[in-house]
């Protein structure tokens, strides 16, 4: 069911170290530590309150082992000093626990709250309530799950890395209800994570039942599958039984980066790039396996794109749909037996492209294109149909002949009717009321329909 769902792997092309994410982002970035709160947090935030106040990130990393100190407050600063850089506060929770945490996530958010509507703290300044998001590694995504259940409306986004809501156990006993969740979701998950619950199953088919099954309330949510990526591909921790994958260091980091910071840069910074970096498979890192996405772009809304061939009959064309303003649309005109494709042109008769197939700059308008269209040779098919029209080009009047005609239709080149008679075998068309220019001639026949290029001068 899940590979009918998603589909056979996408194409993604880039390789993930051109990321355009994989570089810091345009804000200066400082580390803070606060003690005040407890557990004390670890901050990352931009410098500048120029663009203020911030989307904000409350992070809890993976747990440790019993007996291990791998995973320390800045086992992540890869992910998240990163995510700073690209206007973001960062706020991470000192706590490698494992286990539930109880009330963590509730308890921290209400500290951040309160420092920022006292009035006196930087995070005054500095933190969104209105963006806030929670998020997490492994146990920590977990944990992360309790305040969106509490305070659905106050959480506007959680992500998850190599993580899930808790799906209890055998029987269901101590399962994380999402259902009621309204807000966004973010899953990310490596294929060469071997971690998993015991007689409950591992933790990608967990996080893909929650992706499939259990967000039925979310406003939108994404997915993504990493190949050649472990569960320590989402930290940078030394820890053998939790291996970064067999992609490599630089190329995990690029592709959960890109992510990673295009999920967040759309939703939460409207920004339209990160969007469409996140959307378009030829742009995203060719390290994903699996991709899907639900999440639309609240910035910009989008405009339709209307596609005629004209006459009628005289080609196909593709590529109408609805899209975003500087959407890059590919239309394409195919011309019909006995046609040839002429231009693309707008509704005022202006050229567009004469070329059949070109990308299109799609406005902030609804647009129409019309694919014009021309008739071949009229001599070869006067002479293999055995109808005849006469005299071409014409000024005053034209003769048609077809032994088994039935009816005539004269169309302009922007596709509308300017004349219509039954017929037979012979008729006699007066033209004089017509403007100069190129027209389309249809004879129906009793076993077909043929089309002539008319000049009228």
């Amino acid at each position: 069911m899940f590979l009918m769902f998603f589909g056979i792997t996408l194409s993604a092309q880039i390789d993930p170290l051109t990321s355009p994410y994989y570089q810091t982002g345009s804000y200066e970035v400082e580390m803070l530590e606060d003690f005040n709160a407890s557990p004390d947090l670890l901050i990352w935030k931009p410098v500048s309150n120029q663009g203020a106040p911030y989307p904000t990130v409350l992070f809890q990393p993976g747990a440790n082992g019993f007996g291990s100190s791998a995973i320390d407050k800045h086992s992540y600063d890869i992910y998240l000093e990163h995510l700073a850089s690209y206007g973001f506060v960062v706020l991470i929770i000192n706590n490698t626990s494992g286990g539930p945490a109880g009330s963590l996530f509730e308890d921290m958010h209400t500290w951040v709250k309160n420092q920022v509507n006292g009035g006196e703290s930087w995070m005054s300044t500095f933190i969104d309530l209105n963006r806030f998001i929670v998020a997490g590694h492994s146990n920590g995504g977990m944990n992360a799950t309790d305040v969106i259940i509490d305070r659905p409306t106050e959480i506007h986004a959680i992500v998850y890395m190599a993580s899930y809501p808790n799906p209890g156990d055998f029987w269901g006993f101590g399962s994380q209800n999402v259902s009621n969740y309204n807000g966004k979701v973010l899953l990310m998950c490596g294929s060469e994570d071997n971690t998993s619950l015991p007689l409950i199953g591992t933790t990608n088919n967990i996080a893909r039942t929650a992706y499939n099954n259990r967000f039925t309330s979310a406003s939108c949510k994404t997915w993504a599958y990493f190949n050649g990526v472990g569960h320590g591909g989402f930290g940078d921790y030394d820890n053998s039984s939790q291996p970064v994958g067999s992609l490599g260091r630089e190329p995990v980091t690029a592709s959960i980066r890109h992510i990673l910071v295009s999920f967040l840069m759309s939703q939460f910074h409207l920004n339209y790039q990160a969007y469409n970096n996140l959307n378009d498979a030829l742009l995203r890192p060719n390290s994903l396996g699996e991709f899907d996405n639900t999440c639309g772009f609240a910035g910009q809304p989008e405009y339709t794109l209307s596609l005629s061939a004209v006459p009628e009959n005289g080609g196909q064309v593709s590529g109408a749909g609805d899209y975003m303003q500087g959407s890059q649309v590919e239309i394409e005109a195919t011309a019909n037996q006995g046609f040839d494709f002429i231009a693309w042109k707008d509704g005022s008769g202006n050229t567009v492209s004469v070329s059949s197939t070109f990308t299109f700059n799609m406005p902030a308008e609804n647009t129409t294109l019309f694919a014009h269209f021309d008739v071949q040779s009229s001599v070869f098919l006067h002479a293999r149909n055995n109808i005849l029209m006469y005299p071409n080009p014409a000024s005053t009047e034209v003769y048609v002949e077809a032994y088994d005609a039935t009816e005539i239709e004269i169309f302009d080149m922007f596709g509308e009717l300017v004349y219509c008679s039954k017929i037979s075998r012979r008729a006699h068309i007066a033209i004089q009321s017509l403007q100069p220019g190129v027209y389309v001639v249809a004879v129906k026949t009793t076993s077909a329909k043929r089309y002539f290029r008319l000049v009228v001068q």
